[in-house]
């Protein structure tokens, strides 16, 4: 036989023989005997060509030792290890060496060790450890390089470090949640490069972030939340460019400074960390892309630097926050503009040179905001622009305006007595909603309106006339007016076919 034949028989024949050593399809053992029986009837399965589930699904499993397990040295599939409350430690699991799926290791109350994964070195999809009480570190992950989807460590109570991942200099993602007694990352020095996300929060004890001292890039969103021991970002201080940053509820951050070396930043959230009241830290970040403030302590949004396109900007219930100067570049936004319940700013100074939102801007509840001015060069939104519980007198600064999706007047206070300064506008798409304007007595700034979707007029118990309604032709949808108890004549109307 040709030499070339018989090596290619040779090489089918044998690997034939090893498939035929294991059980095909997949595998799920709920009790010790069928963990026991595995070794006794396929002593020569060492690589298995399916998924392993061990105690998932079952209500109760007995299984306290994997031992049965022994041989295998790979896993084409899925490992999942679920629920097998007497479970100690993984001792059988000594000789594998790759995972080609998922790795899943949850829901053991009595689990204390992985020192028995010393020789794995890959996993091809996700690796979860997650819900075991009793797992105080994670020795024995020492010798894994690979895992080709996220790495998440979540409600392990008594896990106070991650000693055992000192081989990651790069991941796809990772999560660390939940976890109450980690106060420190130590185990993570070598990490440089996160792919995607990298979520920490939620981890009540954790005092630290040092252990990330090399990290200098993460592709997606770096997000810290919630860590309220945690008192500085100290550790960070390599970090060069993150797709997004997110810091919100850490009660105990103090500043950003430590972020000095950041330069490349899409998207910037911050919320609540009462004790931050500056973003000085962020001097190097250029064209910023979006930003969302929820009920922070920062006074203004110095020093950010601002791309000329925004995403998005929402700053929400800043009650120190008094300006957005720092906005001053921006020239107009893809998405949402919302400013709300920001009891201190006075001034929309900073958004003058803004001519397009693409989506909403809501201007909503902000006390001492009583001019549009500022938004002078606005001549687009593309959804509602909503000015709802405010004390403004008129909407002088919306001169320019000619197109808006929807237009929402609604719930101001007595002293808009009319919507003079809008007087440009001559098509609203969708719907016109004045509703619940006590002081309005008029519509007078509406007279070169054209069209709108729908109309609805109501609650407004100053209102005398519609009569600067009379250039609208045509209403596109439905018509309503009622509850205006001051009005007395539909004068205005006339013209609507």
């Amino acid at each position: 036989m040709n030499a070339k034949w018989y090596l290619l028989f040779t090489c089918l024949f044998y690997a034939q023989l090893v498939a035929a050593q294991c059980p095909t399809g997949n595998i799920t053992f709920t009790t010790q005997t069928e963990v026991d029986s595995f070794l006794i009837n396929h002593p020569n399965c060492t690589d298995f060509p399916g998924n392993i589930s061990i105690g998932a699904g079952a209500a109760f499993s007995d299984i306290t030792n994997l031992h049965g397990l022994q041989n295998l040295s790979s896993i084409t599939g899925d490992l999942i290890l679920k629920g097998t409350d007497l479970l100690t430690s993984l001792t059988g699991l000594n000789n594998l060496t790759s995972i080609g799926g998922i790795l899943e290791i949850e829901d053991h109350i009595f689990l204390n060790s992985l020192a028995a994964l010393e020789n794995l070195d890959s996993i091809g999809g996700h690796f979860d450890i997650e819900h075991n009480p009793a797992l105080a570190n994670l020795l024995g992950l020492e010798g894994i390089d690979f895992i080709g989807g996220r790495l998440q460590i979540r409600f392990n109570d008594a896990l106070t470090n991650l000693t055992g991942l000192e081989n990651f200099d790069s991941l796809n993602e990772l999560r660390i949640y939940f976890n109450d007694g980690l106060t420190s990352l130590a185990g993570l020095e070598n990490l440089n490069f996160v792919q995607g996300n990298l979520d920490i929060y939620n981890n009540d004890s954790l005092t630290s972030l040092e252990a990330l001292e090399n990290l200098y890039t993460v592709g997606g969103r770096l997000s810290i939340q919630k860590n309220y021991s945690l008192p500085s970002l100290a550790g960070l201080e390599n970090l060069i460019s993150l797709g997004s940053l997110n810091l919100t509820d850490n009660d105990l951050l103090t500043g950003l400074t430590e972020l000095e070396n950041l330069n490349s930043l899409g998207s910037l959230t911050v919320e609540g960390n009462a004790g931050i009241t500056s973003l000085a830290g962020l001097e190097n970040v250029d064209s910023l892309k979006s930003l969302s403030l929820y009920a922070t302590a920062l006074t203004s949004l110095e020093p950010l630097r601002f791309s000329t396109t925004l995403n998005g900007l929402i700053s929400s219930q800043n009650d120190v926050l008094s300006n957005l100067e720092a906005l001053e570049n921006v020239n107009s936004v893809t998405g949402d503009i919302i400013i709300l319940g920001n009891d201190d700013l006075t001034s929309l100074s900073g958004l003058e040179n803004i001519y397009f939102i693409g989506g909403e801007l809501d201007i909503h509840s902000n006390p001492f905001l009583n001019s549009l001015t500022g938004l002078e060069n606005l001549n687009y939104v593309g959804g509602r622009l909503r000015i709802y519980g405010s004390h403004l007198n008129n909407l002088t600064g919306l001169e320019n305006l000619n197109y808006v999706g929807q237009l929402w007047i609604q719930n101001n206070n007595l002293d808009l007595t009319s919507l003079a300064g809008i007087e440009n506008l001559n098509y609203v798409e969708g719907r016109l909603y004045i509703f619940g304007n006590y002081g309005l007595t008029s519509l007078s700034g509406l007279e070169n309106i054209n069209y709108v979707g729908s109309l609805s007029i109501s609650s407004n118990h100053s209102l005398t006339s519609l009569e600067a309604l009379e250039n609208i032709y045509s209403v596109g949808g439905s018509l309503t007016v009622q509850n205006n108890d001051t009005l007395t004549s539909l004068a205005g109307l006339e013209n609507i076919n």
